[in-house]
This record gives C-alpha cells, structure tokens and sequence, in this order.
C-alpha cells in the first residue's frame, strides 16, 4: 500500500458530477478532465486511471480504463446520523437546495 500525498502542483483534488448531460458524470480524483489519477463512471460499472501530477502519482492499474467488478467503500470516523425522525431533526436547517427547491430546478436546467 502506498500513500500519494498532495505535491502542490495544482488543486485538482476532487471531480463529482452526477445527473447532468453537458459534463461527465462520475468521481475523478487527482488530474484534470479526461486524464484523472482514479476515474470512477457514475454506474460504478467502468474507470480509468492516469498519472497524476496532483498527487505525483503513477497510472494505478495495468490499464488506461477497466471494467468495475466490485468497489468497497470505508468510514474513516463514525457516522452521525441526525436525519432520522424524532432524533434531532427539529433544529436541523435545511440544505440550501432543500431549502429552495425552485433554484435546484434552475440549477439542473442550466
């Protein structure tokens, strides 16, 4: 196991697009648009890998783009949860999507 820590070439830590059609839709993690360390599609069925000059790190499988068989997902602090009813959810405010929904529609039309 090896850790690639930031190398300060550039900001491009973390991409997530989901449901709209003008961008990709998936999770890249290190590079740029179409070149990311670690590419995984929205329907966790394929992605990619590169190098990174984010992280200074190297393609991280054998293959530029492979099929996803399986992804295993870790918490790494506990989990708390305050969207349950009745626990806590009374003072909580609303995201500000939830909030206006409105705005989420003209966000999703742009």
């Amino acid at each position: 196991m090896t850790v690639y820590r930031t190398s300060g070439f550039n900001d491009h830590y973390q991409y997530f697009n989901y449901s709209t059609k003008t961008l990709p839709n998936g999770l890249g993690v290190g590079g740029q648009m179409g070149h990311f360390g670690l590419w995984i599609d929205s329907g966790f069925t394929h992605g990619g890998s590169n190098t990174a000059a984010t992280f200074s790190s190297p393609q991280l499988s054998t293959c530029d783009e492979f099929n996803i068989d399986m992804v295993e997902v870790w918490l790494v602090r506990p989990s708390q949860r305050h969207d349950v009813a009745g626990e806590g959810t009374e003072n909580m405010q609303k995201s500000a999507v939830e909030a206006n929904p409105e705005a989420a529609a003209m966000l999703e039309m742009a």
